[in-house]
């Protein structure tokens, strides 16, 4: 499974020391342990990553070991910026980045708590027939990470060993202690 996690969501996905991070450790040990994979892209979306500097070092390392999927910014920014002209200005809206990158990649999965923007990840005029995101909010969600989950884009699954799932954890938490 490929998944778009809203940057809103990154603390509580991979730190550990975050009080929310319960109901969202299945997506982290999806990422780490099975066959999921980060999906990015876009200016917006990375102008966000990078006001989270602790996660810079461990997306790296994600990246390097096939757990991420970087979608080119030229193409995410171009349909995010067709959306805004084309849509009706929302005040509920302000995600069409996220909703640009799931339609390019074809992910399947949006991690998110911004319950308000919920209908518009999944308003089917954004996507292709057949491809409309289901949305991870809370660990009751978890049976949405299966392989069958997995956009083409993202394939073939990358499964790591121990060593370099037990090396990814240790980055990690180097990465929070900072």
């Amino acid at each position: 499974m490929c998944i778009v996690v809203d940057t809103n969501n990154l603390v509580r996905v991979f730190n550990p020391k975050n009080t929310d991070h319960d109901q969202f450790e299945p997506v982290f040990n999806w990422i780490i342990r099975g066959s999921g994979k980060l999906v990015i892209g876009g200016s917006t979306f990375e102008q966000e990553i990078i006001l989270n500097k602790w996660f810079l070092p461990f997306l790296g390392e994600l990246s390097r070991r096939g757990k991420v999927l970087r979608i080119p910014s030229d193409k995410v920014d171009e349909l995010r910026d067709k959306i805004i002209e084309e849509t009706e200005q929302h005040r509920d809206f302000d995600d069409q980045h996220i909703v640009s990158l799931l339609a390019l990649s074809g992910c399947k999965l949006i991690c998110s708590s911004d319950s308000r923007a919920y209908p518009f990840f999944v308003k089917s005029d954004y996507y292709n027939s057949g491809h409309k995101p289901k949305i991870y909010s809370s660990s009751r969600n978890r049976d949405l990470l299966v392989d069958s989950n997995i956009c083409d884009r993202c394939k073939p699954n990358v499964k790591l060993n121990k060593v370099t799932v037990d090396f990814l954890a240790t980055v990690r938490d180097k990465c929070i202690a900072k």
